[in-house]
């Protein structure tokens, strides 16, 4: 007969049970049996299993699955040897470990059964990764006599790993089997009650390979379905301590004190009745986050009062009566019915509110489709304001043209007038010296002489006049170039106000200072076309006061002419004075032949510049209808970009508002999540909870900038916080740094220290501490 029987229930780990069984297989410790029941696998588990030859190998097959416990209870009922090992169709042993615990348990015979620490191996069995994950520390648990594992078990639940043990066959015997009507904890449930009548030990060494699989698969995986199997398992699991071995046993297991905070009694405990024990269960349980035991201790309240005689004696040693069930039934809420509803009320709002703001965003996007189109149809009239700025900068270029074309002519008519005076003193020193040669022509001459010298004088002042005229046509000129520069100024202000309105669309917040600007561009544009206009009227008044002053010239010409021809009449009555006199006269008679080309000359010059005059009145005229046409553009779009301007306003603060109302709704998800989580985990307090809260709101708020919200939830938060003011300043930080890592933002205590409100609010917490 082999000395230990090792059992196994599988159950679809075709993967994972040729590792399992080859590890026990190769135990140093070889005088063993192994029984291995199948529980209806529907994968190759079964083919896997047969590949092994060893006669040691027992298989047991179930047709249909019965449950883990049915087919390990097989293993234990077909067992022949002494001691008992339990393995997992999943897990694995290290070599030395069926030795090493046969030698303690033989060693020990007032030990019931011995354990081992746990490896924790991953689905690839290399070593699990997650070094902070909760199995990882879960089985290193301190040695404990039977009533101090019973107390551990009643407050904590389980803690050791099943595939390690190795039990004495009558331990099985003595408290029974597994229950089979558990899938989660068949194996607390027996230890509960191996625990009533035997000692456990746990070696300290990690002998067995616990696998945790991918996705939380394993049995024991934290999924929705395990816990809440979990939960109803373990009010039943529990009614093992009204077993009479526990109430025997009561304060060895769990050593009250007098007026024990914990227990929730403030009458002095005494000595404890024997049919009042389930009622300090109850109180203990009722102290323990968790729906599973507060269920099972007001089901023992529930029980005790309705027993008369019980509930008589609750009331005159505990003073616990009907009102204090009730409302514990109240306070505890141990289905969650209140926060759920309360829950469902916040979310029910948050999604009202979330549809209310969809809707709001949905129209603003519309009007903002509607401005957009609306910029386009402005950025049109931009293009054509454009087109006619072109239009208008081509025109002053042919007036400048034709500008510097007069100017030529008025060059040439110059060169003709000084020619015209060189001219005249030639004929002046001819005249001169005919008086000398003819005496007796002298009176004649003398007056003819003096009307020269009035004509000269006349030629003078025209001859300056004409100068004059020719500076005022450069000053013209110049202003005309003038006027190009600023027309270019206005085109490069025109083109800079079509690039602010551009930016305009994803620049928002600075669209009304850049339509103000353009705004003043434009008007300044305006007054300089305004002046220059006025300059342009100067230029028309020059050119008109030169026209009269060129007719005066060709007038006083006109006199000239004539008063030549008295003096060819004189010249001709002196005809009998000689040879001499007729060439004089033939001298002068060349001279008037010449004034009078001079004469057609100018009278040309005067058709060209009447000519010039005109075309200059019409390109006046046109530069007059384009400037009224680019000034009634400007209006327009003066007017336009005002109303814009009042429009892009409007918006911003409709967007503004809508950016406020979104993160507050924002915020009261992520508070509605928050509270959630709260309220999933079952060890915390109300109070505990109401403070966590706060601590979170005042994260968020120190997120947002909007430091004297933090302070005042911080602040709120003492009121509620279960640690002293240091430990709770302490845990702000903590908390502060776990919520921004969560959320993928960074944290800084350094600026946080550092803040001037939070230095004045822990020396106001110190100070309240100390009054």
């Amino acid at each position: 007969m082999p000395k230990v029987s090792v059992v196994m229930a599988s159950y679809n780990h075709e993967k994972f049970v040729a590792e399992t069984i080859q590890s026990v297989l190769d135990q140093t410790y070889q005088d063993f049996e192994f029984i291995i029941t199948d529980d209806g696998s529907p994968d190759r588990t079964v083919d896997v299993i047969k590949k092994f030859d060893d006669p040691r190998i027992k298989l047991f097959c179930f047709p249909q699955n019965q449950g883990a416990c049915a087919a390990m209870n097989n293993c234990i009922n077909e067992a022949k040897g002494e001691y008992i090992a339990v393995i997992n169709s999943d897990d694995a042993w290290l070599p030395e470990k069926l030795e090493k615990q046969v030698k303690f348990l033989d060693e020990h015979q007032e030990i019931g059964a011995v354990f081992t620490s746990a490896q924790i191996m991953d689905e690839n069995s290399n070593d699990f990764p997650d070094k902070d994950h909760w199995y990882q520390k879960i089985f290193i648990q301190p040695n404990r006599n039977r009533f101090q594992w019973l107390k551990h078990f009643f407050f904590y639940c389980n803690c050791l790993c099943h595939p390690s043990v190795l039990i004495r066959k009558q331990c099985y015997a003595v408290t029974g089997v597994y229950d089979e009507r558990y899938a989660q904890l068949p194996d607390w449930d027996f230890w509960i009650r191996l625990c009533m009548r035997y000692d456990i030990h746990i070696m300290p060494e990690n002998l067995t390979k616990f696998r945790l699989r991918a996705n939380e698969a394993n049995a024991s995986g934290n999924r929705a379905d395990v816990a809440t199997r979990t939960t109803l398992e373990i009010s039943q699991v529990l009614r093992n301590y009204l077993n009479p071995l526990v109430i025997e046993e009561f304060l060895k297991i769990f050593p009250l004190m007098t007026n024990i905070p914990e227990v929730g009694v403030s009458a002095s405990i005494g000595e404890i009745e024997t049919e009042l024990v389930p009622f300090f269960l109850a109180k203990m349980a009722l102290q323990i986050e968790g729906p599973a035991l507060k269920y099972f201790g007001f089901e023992l309240l529930y029980q005790m009062c309705s027993n008369a005689e019980i509930a008589g004696k609750l009331k005159n040693k505990y003073s616990f009566d009907f009102n204090s069930l009730t409302g514990l039934a109240t306070q505890q809420d141990i289905f969650g019915i209140i926060s759920s509803r309360a829950i469902q009320a916040n979310y029910n709002q948050a999604q009202s509110e979330l549809e209310q703001t969809r809707s709001e965003l949905t129209q603003s996007q519309s009007e903002l489709e509607q401005t957009r189109s609306e910029l386009i149809q402005y950025q049109s009239v931009l293009k054509q304001a454009e087109m006619l700025r072109q239009q208008s900068e081509l025109v002053l270029a042919q007036y400048h043209h034709r500008v510097q074309e007069n100017e030529i002519v008025l060059k040439e008519y110059q060169e003709t007038a000084e020619q015209t005076r060189s001219d005249l003193e030639k004929s002046q020193a001819q005249l001169l010296n005919q008086q000398e040669e003819n005496n007796q022509l002298l009176s004649l001459l003398q007056q003819l002489q003096t009307q020269l010298r009035q004509t000269e004088a006349v030629v003078e002042e025209s001859n300056q006049q004409l100068q004059q005229s020719r500076w005022d046509l450069e000053n013209s000129q110049a202003q005309l170039l003038n006027q190009q520069e600023e027309n270019n100024q206005l085109l490069s202000l025109l083109e800079q106000s079509q690039t602010q309105l551009r930016q305009t669309e994803a620049v928002v917040e600075e669209s009304n200072q850049q339509l103000q600007q353009s705004r003043s561009d434009l008007e300044k544009s305006q007054a300089q076309f305004l002046n220059q206009q006025e300059e342009n009227n100067q230029l028309l008044s020059l050119l008109e006061q030169s026209q009269t002053q060129l007719r005066q010239t060709e007038t006083i010409l006109v006199e000239y002419q004539t008063k030549l021809q008295k003096t060819h009449q004189g010249f001709a009555e002196f005809q009998q004075l000689g040879e001499t006199k007729d060439e004089l006269l033939n001298k002068s008679t060349t001279e008037i032949e010449e004034l009078k080309k001079l004469v057609d000359k100018l009278h040309q010059i005067l058709q060209v510049k009447e000519t010039m005059l005109s075309q200059f009145h019409q390109q006046m005229a046109a530069l007059h209808a384009a400037k009224q046409q680019l000034k009634e553009q400007l209006n327009y779009q003066q007017t336009e970009s005002t109303n814009m301007t009042f429009n892009l306003a409007k918006l911003e603060s409709q967007l503004h508002q809508k950016q406020s109302e979104i993160d507050q709704n924002q915020k009261q998800l992520y508070r509605l999540r928050f509270e959630r989580f709260l309220a999933s985990d079952n060890t915390n307090s109300p109070k505990q909870t109401q403070y966590r809260l706060l601590v979170w709101e005042a994260w968020y708020a120190y997120q947002h900038g909007d430091y004297r919200q933090m302070v005042k939830s911080l602040q709120q938060s003492l009121q509620h916080t279960p640690l002293s003011r240091t430990e709770t300043m302490v845990n702000w930080l903590e908390s502060f740094a776990n919520f921004s890592s969560e959320n993928g933002s960074g944290f800084d205590s350094s600026q946080l220290l550092g803040m001037s409100e939070w230095q004045q609010l822990t020396r106001q917490s110190i100070l309240s501490k100390v009054r």
